[in-house]
This record gives C-alpha cells, structure tokens and sequence, in this order.
C-alpha cells in the first residue's frame, strides 16, 4: 500500500469511528432522557441500549477500528485485522441497513437530533463502512467456509434475545416479539433473517473474490 493510500485508509478509518463512537454515545443520552420517567434505572436502560442489534454491530465496526487505529500491534487489533473479521462486520452493517429501510423504517418516525443519529447509525455509517471494505480490506482471503463462522454472532444474538426477552418481557424488534405474535412466527422470521445474513456474506465473498481476481490482471498487465 502506497504512502498516500494509507493515509488515505487511516483517516477514512478514523472518520468512520469518530461518527459511530458519537452516534452511539448520543443514542445511548437521547434514551436515557427519553424513558427517565419509565420507572427504569439507568442500568436497565443501559441493557436495553445493549439489547438492539444496530447499536452492537456499530459498536463492534467502532471498536474495531478503534484498535486498528490506536493499538495496531495489539492481539485485539491482530483479531479485527483478519478480512475475515472485517468483512463479517460488513455483512452485518450492510443488513442492518438493508433490513431497518425494508421492514422497519414505516415503523416509526423520528424527529430532530433522533432523525440523524437514526441516519447515521442505520445507513451512513452502515455504507461508509462497506466504501471502507470496499478500497482498503485486503482481497483475497476469503473462502466459502467463513460466512457459516459469521452466523455465530446473529444466532447468539437471537438466542440472547429470546433469553432476556422471557425474562422482562422486553424485545427490541417487533418480528422478535414472543409474547404478541409467538414463537413460531419469531423463529419462522429469525429463519428469513439468518437467510438474509448468508446471502449477504456469499455475495461478500464473490465481490471479494472478483476484486481479487481483477487486482491479479491489473498487476500482471
């Protein structure tokens, strides 16, 4: 990678955290000021920040970055170094986006300082960061075994949720809903969702394959 790429890489890169670090922190203040009179502490407020798949997955694109950015020879940074790992970040970006503007977005409808940060946490962050996978994750180390690894921390996330869920009644997505709509039709749209995730992640690695390929010719020519 040539000088100017790399810088170019690494203040793309700190731009990215930058929005998602304050896009989340905002989030995080604009919820507790929302349901302070909901008789929940903090904490449990706190949780139910944490219980959202946005907020996880544009967390996990910030602190990986993060540590690419500010501890590079760290093991942490070694971890979110791997293509692998920061393409699997982008499968997950991409189908919050994709997944919040299909079936979510008619949903609700935020105003003010809430419209942007839904904005940045749902699709400007989400995009920025397949731009980012798109020019500067190295291509070719992908195989067609590494979208089943993906699956992990979607169906860890589910059963979470269903866990916390059973608990305190309380479930983040309205199609992950047990207690209104049941079982069967939460595990018949979590099937869809997990179907959504391994489409996404063989078209990931197909992109990458093809970027790697085109890469090879350029240089041979």
């Amino acid at each position: 990678m040539s000088t100017f790429s790399h810088r170019s890489a690494v203040l793309f890169m700190a731009f990215i955290a930058i929005l998602a670090w304050m896009a989340l922190g905002m989030q995080l203040n604009l919820m507790i000021s929302n349901l302070k009179d909901a008789e929940l502490t903090n904490l449990q407020l706190t949780a139910r920040f944490f219980s959202y798949f946005t907020i996880l997955t544009n967390l996990l694109a910030a602190i990986n970055l993060t540590f690419l950015l500010a501890f590079p020879v760290s093991g942490v940074a070694r971890f979110f170094a791997r293509p692998s790992m920061q393409t699997a970040i982008a499968v997950y970006l991409v189908v919050v986006c994709v997944g919040y503007n299909l079936l979510l977005r008619d949903l609700w409808h935020p105003t003010g300082l809430q419209f942007w940060i839904d904005e940045l946490l749902h699709d400007v962050i989400p995009l920025l960061f397949l731009v980012y996978w798109l020019f500067f994750v190295l291509k070719g180390k992908l195989n067609t075994m590494h979208p089943i690894s993906w699956l992990l921390f979607p169906v860890l996330y589910l059963l979470f949720i269903l866990m916390r869920g059973s608990v305190d009644g309380f479930y983040p997505y309205p199609f992950m809903h047990v207690e209104e709509i049941g079982y069967r039709a939460v595990l018949q749209n979590s099937g869809w969702l997990l179907l959504a995730f391994v489409i996404t992640s063989y078209f990931f690695v197909a992109i990458d394959k093809l970027l790697y390929r085109r890469k090879q010719r350029t240089v041979i020519t």
